[in-house]
Formats: C-alpha cells, sequence, structure tokens
C-alpha cells in the first residue's frame, strides 16, 4: 500500500490488514486508524557521542561483564545492553543543550555444466578461503565511512573504531568464528531495506529503489569475501563493464555510438540494431542459480557457502 507525505502527515498511526478472498480473486484491505500506538523512534547510534569524555568507560564497563556464551552473543548482547547508556547521553546532551517457496526453483546443477568451464584454478580457489587475520579484520572495520547509513542495530562504523581498544578481541573473534564455521547469527544478518525516491513525486513502485541497510559486522565481513575481485577479470566477458575494477559502462555507449554512426548510409548491407532493457539483473537472478555457476567455475564450497551465508 503507498501513500505520499501529506497523507503520512495526517494519519501517521495508521495500519491495514489483509482480508481472506471471498467471492473474487482479490483480497480486501481494512484501513484503521489508532492513535493510542506511541510511536518509539528507532535507535540510531550519532558519531558526536565519541567525543564524550564518558564514552570509553561506558563501554568497557558493559564489556567486562561475566557473559559465557560464543563470542558471537557476547558482542550482540552487549551492544544491545550498551543501546540504554547511549540514549541516556543522547536524552542529556540536548536536555542541557535545549535547558530542557524454494524448493520449486532450484537450479540443477547439471543443466550448468554445458555452459561453464572451469576457469578458477586450485591454486587461486585455496587463497580465497585462507585463514583470516586479525590485522584483516580491523581494517576492513576502519575502511568503512563512519557515516555511512547504519544497520537495522543502530550502530556505526564511528562507534567500532573509537571503541576498538575495548571491543577489538571479541569482535574479531566474531568475524574469525564465521570464516571457520561459515554460520553467522541472525541478529548480524539482518538488513534494513530502505527505498529511495527516483522521481520528485513517486506514484509507483517502480519509481522506488531499494537499498538494503547492513549492520557494521556484516559490512566488514563483506569487505573480507570481497577478494574475489582480483578473479573477476577471469569470469566475467570482456564486453560486461559495470562494477569491475579498470572497466567503465560508457566504454559500450561508445562502442554502440560507433557501429550506428553509419548506419544511415546506403551503400551499406542492410544491418540490424536491438536495444534491450535488462532491468537491474540482481533483483531477478536468482541467488541458488549465481552459486551453482561459481561452484562450475571451480570455487569451493566453502567460499560459496559464505556467500549463501551473507
Amino acid at each position: 500500500m503507498l501513500v505520499n507525505d501529506r497523507w503520512f502527515a495526517h494519519w501517521s498511526n495508521a495500519f491495514y490488514k489483509n482480508l481472506p478472498p471471498r467471492t473474487l480473486d482479490h483480497s480486501p484491505l481494512v484501513l484503521s486508524e489508532n492513535p493510542g500506538i506511541p510511536h518509539t523512534g528507532s535507535f540510531l547510534f550519532d558519531n558526536y557521542l565519541v567525543a564524550s569524555s564518558d564514552f570509553i568507560p561506558s563501554v568497557r564497563s558493559t564489556w567486562r561483564r561475566n557473559i559465557i556464551q560464543n563470542a558471537i552473543f557476547v558482542v550482540t548482547r552487549n551492544l544491545k545492553a550498551l543501546k540504554q547508556d547511549i540514549i541516556d547521553e543522547f536524552l542529556g546532551y540536548y536536555q542541557r543543550l535545549l535547558g530542557g517457496d524454494r524448493d520449486g526453483r532450484y537450479i540443477h546443477i547439471r543443466y550448468l555444466k554445458p555452459w561453464t568451464r572451469h576457469i578458477v584454478t586450485a591454486n587461486e580457489a585455496s587463497q580465497l578461503v585462507a585463514p583470516v587475520m586479525k590485522d584483516e579484520i580491523k581494517n576492513a572495520f576502519f575502511n568503512i565511512v563512519e557515516d555511512k547509513s547504519q544497520g537495522l542495530d543502530g550502530y556505526s562504523s564511528g562507534f567500532f573504531k573509537v571503541a576498538w581498544p575495548v571491543i577489538g578481541e571479541q569482535v574479531s573473534q566474531v568475524v574469525m568464528d564465521f570464516f571457520i564455521t561459515g554460520r553467522l547469527l541472525k541478529q548480524v544478518n539482518v538488513t534494513l531495506l530502505t527505498l529511495i525516491p527516483q522521481v520528485q513525486v513517486p506514484a509507483t513502485v517502480a519509481d522506488l529503489q531499494p537499498i538494503s541497510c547492513c549492520n557494521v559486522l556484516c559490512k566488514a565481513i563483506t569487505k573480507i569475501i570481497v577478494q574475489l575481485m582480483p578473479l573477476l577479470d577471469h569470469i566475467i566477458s570482456p564486453s560486461k563493464n559495470f562494477f569491475i575494477p579498470e572497466r567503465s559502462i560508457s566504454d559500450n555507449i561508445l562502442l554502440a555510438q560507433e557501429l550506428l554512426y553509419s548506419y544511415n548510409q546506403k551503400r551499406l548491407p542492410p544491418r540490424c540494431a536491438l536495444k534491450v532493457d535488462l532491468r537491474k539483473a540482481y533483483d531477478i537472478v536468482e541467488c541458488d542459480f549465481l552459486l551453482a555457476t561459481l561452484k562450475l567455475f571451480g570455487f569451493l564450497d566453502r567460499f560459496t557457502g559464505w556467500l549463501r551465508s551473507v
């Protein structure tokens, strides 16, 4: 159900529910308003809080609690416990300032074999699953821009950078555990889907561009996994130029202009050009298909398992 800003400003507490279909093949929608629903904003960590003299002591106090659990549980539980201290500091700052169905779509690997070949060597594939070092993990966190949109947990990379002397050991252990087991706790591997308008007044779903806001832990793990990048030249056709280092999408545009330049000359034989709209291939290509293709290229199951987990 889509509404504009003016409508939402009047009925911010409105909600709807789907009723079961009756005589027609459509389900009725019942729109209601509940003025008694309190609005609670999501937790977001503001980077200016790291300048407070109480920041590191608060982090250290929370992180020193004795929790006998897996490292990933320790980190997620401590981050959750620390939120209340940060919220109190945030409110205090402004108070002082203001004075107050999957199986049916499975791609069987035998259908892909005639179209693929082993491109990645055994040595290259083994390098991709080499043990991850602590320095590599730290660099992944510190290479994330502080002002990037936060994920569902509300923490920015600025928090991790300043608090790294206190939390770095446990956070590094979480990342190393993932690359050993290939499993990621669901509290970490969650995505906040945000719709960005592409036009002045969006009227349809096609006018909105979805972006995924991930937690910093998940972003850091992804940065480590992209060691795949040096192999892209081997597994992607030379005619594909988007999102590949040292290639530009404008190269294909210039090539198309050169090909079409002399199409209007009568002395040339008949020719034809087709314009194909692929409409965001990354939205319609299934994950199982991509992972099966990578396996046929020579990537190890351990590496494709990491990709499936994140």
